[in-house]
């Protein structure tokens, strides 16, 4: 276990109220260090700048650009998912119009057919029930 695990009752009541009491809670800086005992040290500037860190305008540049080739990669989505849409439209309505100009002919033809037997039938029915009352 390490140091911290192993606060006692009193230690761990005795830093809350150090933290209630101040008038600035400890707060944990960018040039500070958390210690492996729970300690809050001052990094040096030699301790956190080592001889291998990367130019930071060159990183961001490269977030730059980056985030410049993520946006068009989206825009180039939204442009082929639009005209994606679009063409579908155009082959839904070219499909509606090849069902309209297959199937109106047919659909006469059997009205012509059969239209006036059926409307001979419920005409004859109707007539029967009226004069049956």
């Amino acid at each position: 276990m390490d140091k911290q695990a192993e606060m006692s009752l009193d230690e761990v009541l005795s830093s809350i109220k150090q933290m209630v009491i101040s008038d600035e809670p400890p707060v944990l800086e960018l040039t500070d260090m958390i210690n492996e005992d729970g300690n809050i040290v001052k990094i040096k500037k030699t301790d956190s700048i080592s001889n291998e860190s990367v130019n930071t305008s060159k990183d961001m540049d490269m977030f730059l650009k980056l985030a410049q080739e993520e946006e068009k990669a989206i825009d180039k989505t939204c442009v082929d998912k639009a005209t994606e849409e679009k063409n579908v439209d155009k082959n839904s309505n070219i499909l509606k119009n090849i069902i309209i100009e297959i199937a109106t002919p047919i659909i006469q033809d059997w009205l012509q057919e059969n239209l006036p037997t059926i409307t001979r039938e419920i005409v004859k029915d109707k007539v029967k029930d009226i004069l049956e009352k």
